[in-house]
């Protein structure tokens, strides 16, 4: 796909991701000159007819929405062998991958991102949107701390890990509610607890529900209540522990009805926390002063005040002379952007390399990106292109994982077993992969492989024509 241009518009540039219906790709608007982004259905899913009407209806739905927090859908095109969406581009990490490397957050970090999720809920209840498949995965964060929320409206239609209920999707398993769990009409309330499960695994790391397959983690979601967050992370106040528990209620009734007074109670929550910090600063003046204590503090606020200036000039002259600003290296070659960077005192530092016939052996991304502030004597990290060296991915998908070593063995490429799953394909079986068949990488590039972990149906007993008490 890469170079392929579509509808005569959309240059595909480089694949930014993939989920189990879906890639996503990074392309070019050649019409309105602007960096956009691809959503492209995989081929297996366009001959169900129903699937695709209510893709289409519902991804055009979500288009309608406007907002800092929501990812903007610009349009859906569908082609004779192609159904795909174009989004607004946006350089982010998704919070499931942020939550890995940081988790537990403080209070406060979790709060600021809480605010930012329930605002775009909000306007999308309003909207008449429930989104249905709330999870970190959908959560994306820039550099700048701007969270956007993604996959508003075709959540039931594109999602990774699902469970089914007369052939309909109904949510990524980990994050669904209990009446999702059971197959039962979802309102308000199912988007909240999916925002619930978010806020517990950001303040403990945890998920609260976990299991062997996706049903055992379902039953739990509809039977069992979580461990208490703050015997996971004590520093969890009672407050907040309560709303969070509240929103995790099995019965929708005990939930926040809406995102309104789910704002209310949050409320709270920053009530205490301010209260508990202000009476934090009362305990540091306890005792009667006498006069010597008062001549020694006035000495030490003249030493503070002092103290405060130097920090101010330090500061103002780090502005002035140890602050730069990046420059723009895209386009260079390693050479040239190594002066560049020298003159600003600045390094380069080659963080990977693509490999695209297309380009010269040039730097096509950096980071940071060219304008932002950063200290003198930093380390700005480049994408470099190689022209020479490259190698076609082959198509491992359905191969065996000993067939699989060696061919990419015969092609110079390493590989990693990235997860195991429950499927219907034999065990050892490749299940995916990424890069994509025929993407083009360099020598000795990782291949990341997904096995079948054995026969699916030895994990769902076949219930069909059998009472209910049996």
């Amino acid at each position: 796909m890469i170079g392929k241009i579509l509808n005569n518009r959309y240059k595909i540039e480089e694949k930014i991701g993939e989920g189990g219906m879906a890639v996503i790709y990074k392309a070019k608007d050649l019409r309105l000159n602007r960096l956009v982004a691809l959503k492209i259905l995989r081929a297996e899913f366009l001959s169900d007819a129903e699937f695709v009407e209510r893709f289409l209806k519902e991804a055009n739905f979500s288009a309608k929405l406007s907002h800092p927090n929501c990812l903007n859908i610009y349009d859906v095109e569908k082609t004779e062998n192609l159904l795909y969406i174009v989004m607004e581009y946006f350089e982010s990490k998704n919070l499931k991958e942020i939550i890995k490397i940081e988790a537990p957050f403080s209070i406060e970090k979790a709060l600021e991102i809480i605010q930012n999720i329930i605002s775009a809920l909000e306007y999308a209840h309003q909207s008449g949107i429930i989104h249905r498949d709330i999870k970190p995965h959908n959560i994306l964060i820039n550099q700048e701390g701007l969270v956007k929320i993604t996959d508003f409206g075709i959540a039931k239609a594109i999602s990774s890990t699902t469970l089914t209920q007369n052939g309909n999707l109904i949510g990524s398993v980990h994050y669904l509610s209990p009446e999702q769990a059971q197959g039962k009409e979802v309102n308000l309330t199912s988007d909240i607890y999916s925002l619930g499960i978010i806020i517990y695994e950001m303040l403990t790391g945890k998920l609260p529900f976990q299991g062997e397959n996706i049903v055992e983690i379902a039953l739990k979601q509809v039977q069992e209540e979580p461990v208490l967050p703050s015997s996971l992370n004590p520093k969890i106040p009672p407050f907040l522990e309560k709303i969070i528990l509240k929103i995790l209620a099995k019965d929708p009734q005990k939930r926040c009805q809406n995102i309104a007074e789910l704002k209310e109670d949050l409320k709270v929550v920053y009530k205490e926390i301010k209260k508990e910090k202000v009476d934090l600063d009362k305990t540091f003046i306890k005792r009667p002063l006498n006069l010597s204590t008062k001549m020694k503090i006035h000495k030490n606020n003249n030493l503070l005040l002092l103290l405060i200036l130097i920090l101010i000039t330090l500061l103002y002259l780090s502005g002035k002379y140890f602050i730069v600003r990046v420059p723009n290296l895209i386009n260079l070659s390693y050479e040239n952007a190594a002066k560049v960077l020298k003159e600003s005192g600045l390094s380069i530092k080659i963080k990977g390399y693509s490999y695209k016939k297309d380009l010269a052996e040039l730097i096509i991304e950096q980071n940071p990106i060219g304008g932002k502030k950063v200290l003198r004597g930093g380390v700005i990290e480049v994408i470099l292109n190689k022209v020479e060296g490259e190698v076609k991915v082959p198509n491992l998908i359905g191969m065996t994982l000993e067939a699989a070593q060696k061919e990419l063995s015969n092609l110079s490429l390493a590989y990693q077993i990235e997860k195991e799953t429950p499927s219907t394909m034999a065990k050892e079986t490749i299940i995916s992969q990424h890069p994509a068949p025929f993407t083009l990488v360099g020598k000795n590039s990782l291949i990341f492989l997904e096995l079948s972990s054995g026969n699916l149906e030895k994990l769902i007993p076949n219930i069909v024509g059998l009472s209910k008490d049996e």
